[in-house]
């Protein structure tokens, strides 16, 4: 399998397309517009009335959506010990003690499993910013760890930090022996556009995969699935919906906005997914090798993978059909910049956001003051306050301890799922 060349200048020059354009200014929360416009859009990223003229395209963020990466090497006992004994901790089933099933690496507090991270693994630690499958001491010929980092933190620091500081936090745990391996990369391209991707049969797909799948929810068409399970893989779907249907990862309205986005505008990704096995037949193994590598890793999955034609009446060869011009828009997205980074606030833990807190307090204290007639949100924070600790001293009768430390006992294990503390006895 050819590959075109992984010069390291590859991973220098511009930023994305776009990445100055002044953003539309709106008033209000970004999600909320577009869930209150019902999902249409008027324009189309450059102010173009829909139906005027050909489909648009512009991209609006293009980086890593996932980075997984394993690392030589092996536990130290000591760490091996504490990371048994917390998950031993997780395992009860009392949750006063599940809630100190916690270790701090670095400035993060992880989370610790009840599981281990896969047949491979014996423990898994959790942060909203990676994801750590670690081995035991007497594991053979399996890697010290598996980090899996999550998007919004490379999003936001971009892949070079956020691997440079999983090494760091493993060296807590034990001895990293060498260089990382890439075990998955996923590269993505937001475009805006208001093409049809649904207009396509699955004939037009010209690809080595041997699965496509069109997907739907509730009638809608969502987009295609490629090569799904394959060492070699791709999405192309309606990333819009995606966010406000399914991954409520709105910081990416931030991103598009940077480029020219306005609120609503249609936005589908095109995701190409790369294992293991494909890195290495090219020659990848460590992030450095996969960053330069993105312009040849994109032009072989966009053309040689996988690609888009016009299906021909009269020739049933399919190598000669005709690309598709949204298509050649794809092939023709450069990577020769790296990744975009964000630069607002990123949420350090997986806690619920004010705007969610808020909603969920507004429908408890309507509910109570509709039910009991109360006209203040005074009067009715003071009867859920009532009501909550009459709960807990009837809790308090069957298991002996008191209102408060049964409070506490909840906090403590909220604490421990969103990682926002160390529990302390």
């Amino acid at each position: 399998m050819n590959f075109p060349s992984n010069n390291p200048q590859q991973g220098k020059a511009a930023e994305p397309q776009g990445a100055h354009a002044e953003a539309p200014q709106a008033p209000g929360d970004g999600a909320a517009r577009v869930a209150e416009s019902g999902y249409t859009a008027t324009h189309s990223c450059n102010g173009k009335q829909q139906g005027e003229g050909p489909p648009t395209f512009a991209v609006v963020w293009q980086g890593f959506d996932t980075l997984e990466v394993s690392y030589p090497g092996q536990v130290r006992k000591e760490a091996s010990d504490e990371l048994q004994r917390l998950k031993d901790l997780a395992q009860t089933l009392e949750a006063r003690y599940q809630a100190f099933a916690q270790i701090k690496l670095g400035e993060r507090v992880f989370q610790v499993g009840d599981r281990g991270g896969g047949r491979l693994f014996a423990f898994l630690l959790r942060h909203p910013d990676m994801r750590i499958a670690v081995a035991s001491r007497n594991a053979k010929r399996v890697p010290l760890a598996v980090v899996t980092l999550q998007n919004q933190y490379l999003v936001s620091v971009g892949p070079e930090r956020a691997e440079a500081e999983a090494r760091s936090l493993l060296a807590e745990l034990g001895k990293v022996e060498g260089s990382e391996t890439v075990s998955r990369a996923d590269l993505a391209a937001d475009i805006c556009t208001d093409e049809d991707i649904g207009r396509w049969s699955e004939d037009a797909w010209v690809t080595r995969a041997s699965n496509i799948h069109r997907h739907t929810v509730d009638g809608m068409f969502t987009g295609w699935s490629i090569g799904l399970g394959a060492d070699v893989s791709s999405r192309l779907y309606d990333k819009l919906f995606e966010i406000l249907k399914k991954s409520n990862k709105t910081y990416f309205f931030d991103l598009w906005k940077e480029a020219g986005w306005f609120f609503g505008d249609p936005v589908k990704r095109y995701e190409l997914q790369f294992r293991r096995t494909s890195l290495a037949q090219f020659g990848l193994k460590a992030v450095s090798d996969v960053l330069a590598a993105r312009p040849g890793l994109w032009r072989y999955g966009t053309s040689d993978w996988t690609r888009l034609a016009t299906p021909s009446g009269t020739d049933q060869t399919k190598v000669r059909w005709p690309l598709d011009p949204f298509w050649a828009r794809v092939q023709a997205i450069p990577w020769e910049g790296k990744a975009a980074t964000l630069s607002r606030y990123r949420p350090a833990s997986n806690a619920p956001s004010d705007r969610v807190l808020a909603r969920m307090f507004k429908a408890v204290a309507t509910s109570v003051m509709a039910r009991d007639g109360l006209a203040t949100l005074e009067a009715a924070g003071e009867k859920l306050r009532t009501l909550l600790m009459g709960e807990l001293q009837r809790v308090e009768q069957w298991e002996g301890a008191s209102a408060d430390d049964l409070l506490m006992e909840v906090v403590m294990l909220k604490r421990r799922k969103y990682c926002t503390g160390l529990n302390t006895k």
